[in-house]
């Protein structure tokens, strides 16, 4: 598998996740907080610039994101209804940008298929995108079942895997990449709306207690729980990279 080709699969993983947490940045922004910073990659920063107060940072390993909102992290500063609204904007972004990216798959098939002959023919594009949507967040609605009540009988890749086999359809087809990668943006938002601790999921359902008790939830219970959440997610993603790491090599 040429390099290429999987630098290709990150930088398109990439976009997933910097869509993401532009949702939660403009979501911010829009409410009139304060972001100190959005950073694009890890590892050492090579490049820094302050806008409008917030300082956008790009890492010498662009993959991934992150977004820091002060009010986000503090008690009794920002109110229940915004702190949902910025934790759904991130998952909201990922469907939004699944949804273009199913358009697209659907113009570029129709107009190689000969289908998409008049503007009549262009228009059903639209409501097809949002009927395929639905069908993808359906599936992963399934899937999750599923992997609860029978696990042994569900694949789950980690970012190895899915690495890998992005590669494969970067190298095959433009049309099917696009299609996966809208099908993973669509799974990046769904599976963030989980209520698990350290997902954006939890911030809602925390906004909506919030709201209903009419009080903030005390942040050392929460920093409890997000962080125990983190330790499970990242334990998680360790286990799922080496069962790649075992099924490439096997």
């Amino acid at each position: 598998m040429s390099y290429a080709y999987v630098l290709v699969a990150l930088l398109g993983i990439s976009v997933l996740l910097i869509v993401h947490e532009l949702g939660h940045f403009w979501a911010a922004k829009g409410l009139g907080y304060e972001v100190t910073s959005f950073g694009v990659g890890f590892g050492p920063v090579v490049f820094r610039k302050k806008v409008r107060g917030t300082e956008f940072r790009i890492a010498v390993l662009p993959f991934g994101a992150y977004v820091e909102v002060p009010a986000m992290e503090k008690e009794n500063v920002i109110p229940a209804w915004d702190k949902i609204r910025i934790a759904f904007s991130g998952p909201l972004c990922n469907f939004v940008l699944a949804y273009v990216l199913i358009v697209i798959v659907l113009a570029i098939n129709g107009v190689l298929s000969g289908r998409l002959d008049s503007v009549s023919a262009f228009l059903t594009i639209f409501p097809r995108g949002l009927a395929e949507l639905w069908r993808m967040i359906l599936l992963l609605w399934q899937a999750i079942v599923l992997l609860v009540t029978r696990p042994s009988g569900v694949q789950v890749m980690g970012i190895i895997g899915i690495t890998a086999q992005m590669a494969n359809f970067a190298r095959t087809s433009l049309v099917t990449f696009l299609y996966v990668l809208a099908f993973i943006s669509a799974n990046l938002g769904f599976v963030n709306l989980i209520p698990f601790p350290a997902l954006d999921g939890s911030l809602i359902v925390t906004g909506v207690v919030e709201a209903a008790l009419k009080k903030p939830v005390p942040a050392k219970w929460l920093n409890v729980i997000n962080t125990a959440g983190f330790i499970i997610l990242m334990g998680l993603m360790i286990y799922l990279s080496l069962l790649d790491v075992r099924r490439l090599l096997g």
